[in-house]
């Protein structure tokens, strides 16, 4: 078993290899010794020889079929770009690339690009002036810094795709210090701020190191988002002003996953204006028919229970501006009883393809309402559908009604709930009638927290990302 791998680090430099659900001995621990370049290899890690032996490593094939062969990171950062099997012990790996892949079904995954990038920072996955190839009023000074020129712009930009995969990552911004002035900079992931940096006075006309570096924690960016840098000029007298140099990002995983292989860089665009890319435009992506307006009713009718309206409403996107789902379309339902009363108002919510908790879907033209009715019989609802900047937090203005959402209505049947015991369905909901207790609305009983998990860490599961246990031995985390 061989194939051409590159470690990005000291250390990432093993795998494992399994065949159809198990991981056999004889494919653990495959290991190589160099690093930050590509290269074909083919050697076990044993107790005695940690940079490995050659000639070892197999794989059993039991019959002959179609059998799966799984890959299991050892180590973070290793990376691995084509898989080689023969019966010849002598056999020789292939000089360079790989021998072309043979498909036998599906769809082959897209080649893996090979860069310098990450040897250009020392084994560090970098973002270079080479990823960033929109700009507009930047320049490359000495092809290495990104620069502004002080007699045209005070101010710059580069912006480029994420190269990596979907994650959390601490961000480290490079950037030059200079006696000039004191240059500033902001960084964006698609049009929204995640921070900024002053730089200190330099002591010299370009002076880098640790102390011109802003590291921003934790950033959640999705592959192929925009990143973008802004880049201010400064002067510490008003007559000789800095250029607001900057060489690099470099990138460090938060969240304990492989960075995986890098997306192929586009080409350098240089602007002479301001562009209208979509995140700063009023409408993001590709763009679909609106909804006709029908309304559907789904959930549990029964008191107490979740009724759920979904209307086939305007198609919008989750980074629209102009209309933004979120803050200038207000959407409102209407619930009253046969009876006349009770008659609740509950706001509305933008929910995309309506399943995006399954499919993360960030557009669509499904708009929904939640409603737990609390008294049998037949309800009526009636849509608002209204829109407007900000029309979403400004119930005090007639906003202008959207057409045909607008006014639509119809009617259910809610019967009893059939729960009881420990589902609170059966209870009602709680509200605050002015005691200490907050009281079910059905059964009159008031609700007394008690005992552990009421509520301090009702939601301490281990399978919730980010969640950490204070005192470990006392309150773990459940599972």
């Amino acid at each position: 078993m061989r194939k051409p791998w590159h470690s990005t680090g000291t250390e990432d430099n093993g795998l494992h290899v399994g065949l159809n659900g198990t991981w056999p001995e004889s494919g653990q621990r495959m290991q190589w010794t160099k690093k930050k370049e590509w290269a074909w290899g083919s050697k076990q890690r044993t107790e005695e020889v940690h940079t490995g032996v050659a000639g070892i490593l197999f794989l059993e094939i039991p019959k002959a079929g179609e059998h799966t062969i799984h890959f299991s990171m050892r180590e973070d950062g290793f990376e691995f770009d084509s898989w080689l099997m023969t019966q010849d012990a002598d056999f020789k790996a292939p000089e360079g690339a790989a021998p072309t892949s043979i498909l036998k079904a599906g769809k082959l995954p897209d080649a893996f690009t090979v860069t310098t990038k990450l040897a250009a920072a020392g084994g560090t996955p970098t973002l270079l002036p080479a990823d960033f190839p929109t700009r507009e009023q930047v320049y490359l000074d000495k092809d290495k810094w990104f620069a502004v020129n002080p007699e045209q712009h005070k101010s710059g930009t580069a912006a480029g795709p994420w190269p990596f995969r979907d994650g959390s990552f601490d961000l480290k911004l490079h950037v030059v210090g200079e006696d000039d002035g004191q240059s500033s900079y902001e960084i964006a992931i698609e049009g929204e701020k995640i921070g900024e940096y002053t730089a200190p006075l330099g002591d010299g006309m370009f002076v880098e190191g640790e102390k011109y570096t802003k590291t921003f924690k934790s950033v959640l960016v999705d592959k192929g988002a925009r990143i973008q840098v802004t880049s201010t000029i400064g002067s510490k007298d008003g007559d000789e002003y800095s250029r607001a140099r900057w060489s690099k990002i470099t990138v460090k995983p938060t969240d304990n996953k492989p960075l995986a292989a890098r997306v192929k860089a586009t080409p350098v665009v240089t602007v002479a204006a301001k562009p209208k890319v979509s995140f700063e435009g009023d409408q993001f992506g590709e763009r679909k028919t609106h909804g006709n307006g029908d309304a559907a009713i789904s959930g549990d009718l029964k008191t107490w229970h979740k009724v759920v309206l979904t209307m086939n409403g305007p198609f919008a996107h989750e980074k629209d501006n102009k209309p933004n789902p979120f803050t200038d379309y207000r959407f409102d339902v209407t619930f009253t009883h046969a009876s006349g009363s009770p008659a609740y108002t509950v706001p509305g919510y933008f929910a995309a393809d309506g399943n995006a908790g399954e499919t993360s879907a960030d557009s669509g033209t499904h708009w929904r309402a939640l409603f737990a009715p609390d008294k049998t019989g037949e309800w009526s609802y009636k849509v608002s559908f209204k829109q407007g900047a900000g029309s979403a937090l400004d119930a005090s203005k007639d906003w202008e009604a959207l057409e045909p959402f607008d006014g639509k209505s119809g009617s259910f049947t809610v019967a009893d709930s059939d729960k009881s015991g420990r589902d609170l369905r059966g209870k009602g909901r709680l509200q605050y009638v002015g005691k200490h207790h907050l009281q079910f609305a059905g059964t009159g009983e008031y609700f007394v927290k008690a005992g552990a998990d009421a509520p301090e860490t009702f939601l301490g599961y281990a399978d919730f990302d980010g969640t950490e246990a204070m005192k470990t031995k006392k309150v773990p985390l459940k599972t």
